[in-house]
């Protein structure tokens, strides 16, 4: 699978418009139920991510061949569940949110300046922009143009009635001129810190051991505009709640600043193993496939 996310959540327009009236009726647990059994089938549709998943679970976690298979299941399991979650925040249902570190969120808030939160594929982070407010602050989300109409207006409407406005990442990448004015007028920008934008170009962090590439983007913005970066997990712990994790992205460089939150991401995966949906390989061939990563 090629590193670029396709930004489209899989279904049909009219499928995507029926699941969000069904989801008026009917409790998320047993939609959780049927997908406990259709995720086996598309484990099997797409070879190459469920396999970038057993690689990880294999190497990084030193299982064995069963453990590996029984993780990359509840890994597929779990993101089904993001995916509903977020279907169901469309057809109006509320979920319960605990928050970690909530000064260091409300630090940024305070602020004149402008400021660069980072998220990454791990938790389903767009569900914390769907719960709360940056109050009298701009806020703008960089997401991917790729989806259907269905999923971008539900998710335009969620994000602007708590004054979070998206920046569409495009091909000529006019967005890299949208996120410096935003910087510049002293706006908060959330952008992923895991995950090629366009065409930006990689800075290698030690990632579980390994060098891996993580986009250069948002580490060059950070240091080049000397603005406070955090990074937000938002972490599914019961079928009805989250957990929200800020931590503090430190460093001068980009470099620092990519060190800093490879090391933050890798504590939250450890943590949360089965909630990284990455489904390539992360670390680009460049590693002993033979040899599971020391601890």
């Amino acid at each position: 699978m090629d590193k670029q996310w396709t930004g489209r959540t899989d279904g049909t327009p009219r499928m995507q418009k029926a699941l969000i009236v069904l989801f008026r009726y009917i409790d998320i647990r047993v939609m959780y139920g049927v997908m406990a059994v259709v995720i086996v089938g598309y484990m099997l549709f797409r070879r190459s991510a469920t396999r970038a998943q057993y690689d990880y679970f294999r190497r990084c976690y030193r299982v064995s061949h069963l453990a590996a298979i029984r993780l990359t299941y509840r890994n597929f399991y779990h993101f089904g569940q993001v995916v509903l979650d977020r279907f169901a925040a469309y057809a109006g249902r509320t979920f319960r949110f605990i928050y970690e570190d909530e000064p260091l969120f409300q630090e940024l808030l305070d602020s004149d300046k402008g400021g660069l939160l980072l998220f990454s594929h791990a938790g389903n982070f767009e569900m914390a922009g769907y719960t709360f407010s940056p109050g009298n602050r701009t806020m703008w989300a960089l997401a991917y143009a790729g989806e259907s109409e269905v999923v971008k207006r539900k998710r335009e409407q969620m994000l602007n009635r708590n004054h979070i406005h998206v920046i569409s990442v495009k091909d000529d990448m006019s967005h890299v001129f949208l996120l410096h004015d935003a910087l510049s007028h002293g706006d908060i920008v959330s952008m992923p810190g895991d995950r090629q934008l366009g065409h930006s170009r990689d800075i290698k962090s030690l990632f579980f051991g390994q060098a891996a590439p993580f986009p250069m983007g948002p580490f060059h913005i950070a240091s080049r505009m000397r603005v406070c970066t955090l990074a937000m997990w938002v972490m599914k712990e019961k079928w009805d709640t989250y957990r929200v994790l800020v931590r503090r992205v430190e460093g001068t460089t980009a470099q620092q600043l990519a060190d800093s939150y490879a090391a933050q991401l890798e504590q939250v995966v450890r943590h949360y193993p089965t909630q990284w949906y990455h489904y390539y390989d992360f670390w680009n061939g460049q590693i002993d496939r033979t040899q599971p990563f020391d601890r």
